[in-house]
């Protein structure tokens, strides 16, 4: 049975692949630009290897990165949200280089798939959506084959704060604290117990931005300000824009990110 959290990001936030857009497009502009290919660098490709995207989303590294990766593998894409898998399929066909494409929707803490199945697993910023990470670790480490390798991407604690605190500054925080979301540090001696192999890798970056507009549709695309009032949603605009100003025209937000590299 899903959790709450669950449910509304199957059924709001991930229904579609608008809000993801809206985030994406933020380190798209703003960012290094090379996030798909920086992954792929790291990654464990064997010809005719079978592939997991667990938690896929709308499968953009799959789009980007055809030309970069063998056409011989086979891919499984992963996700709770049925609007994601399809999605995802569909950027995956549309590159026109891989024949062996399904899309399964399953919940990533119990992955629908035999032990040893899968040469390579991509869990890239979803075990923070995991009612229980550890379990979904767990999951991860079965499904691959022995010396198989899972690329793990997570955030440290700090990552993007500026965003959260300018957020704040107009729609503060409802009801009681809730945990930090599970990141870098809670993951790696998880990670360590789990796999044979682990290796830490960051990715430095900093978005430098220009556009307020920009700023305000990612703000607007998480909770809580998906779901704020109209006058809260002006508020925060008018506080991005006032930051902006600020700074003569730039807004600077620094990125925290990190890869596990684990080998099975």
């Amino acid at each position: 049975m899903l959790t709450k959290d669950q449910e509304y990001l199957r059924d709001s936030q991930y229904r579609d692949a608008s809000k993801l857009e809206a985030r994406s497009r933020l380190h798209r502009k703003y960012g290094r630009q090379d996030w798909f290919e920086w992954l792929a660098n790291h990654g464990h490709w064997p010809e005719r290897g079978a592939c997991l995207d667990a938690g896929c989303g709308a499968g953009a590294f799959w789009n980007a990165m055809a030309s970069n990766l063998p056409a011989s593998l086979s891919l499984t894409l992963l996700d709770l949200s049925p609007g994601m898998v399809a999605a995802a399929v569909q950027a995956a066909l549309g590159a026109n280089r891989w024949d062996n494409v399904e899309g399964k929707t399953a919940d990533a803490s119990a992955i629908p798939f035999a032990d040893g199945s899968f040469d390579c697993v991509l869990a890239i910023h979803m075990l923070y959506h995991l009612p229980d990470p550890e379990a979904g670790v767990a999951e991860l480490r079965r499904v691959l084959k022995p010396g198989g390798v899972a690329l793990i991407a997570l955030n440290d604690r700090h990552n993007m704060r500026e965003l959260g605190d300018l957020r704040r500054q107009a729609i503060p925080d409802a009801g009681p604290p809730r945990p930090p979301p599970y990141d870098l540090t809670d993951a790696e001696p998880v990670l360590r117990r789990t796999f044979n192999q682990v290796e830490l890798i960051r990715y430095p970056d900093e978005l430098v931005c220009t556009e307020p507009q920009d700023v305000i549709d990612y703000l607007m695309s998480m909770p809580p300000a998906d779901a704020a009032s109209e006058a809260q949603r002006l508020e925060l605009a008018t506080a991005v824009r006032a930051a902006f100003a600020r700074q003569g025209g730039v807004f600077r937000v620094g990125k925290a990110v990190g890869l596990f590299r684990c080998v099975a």
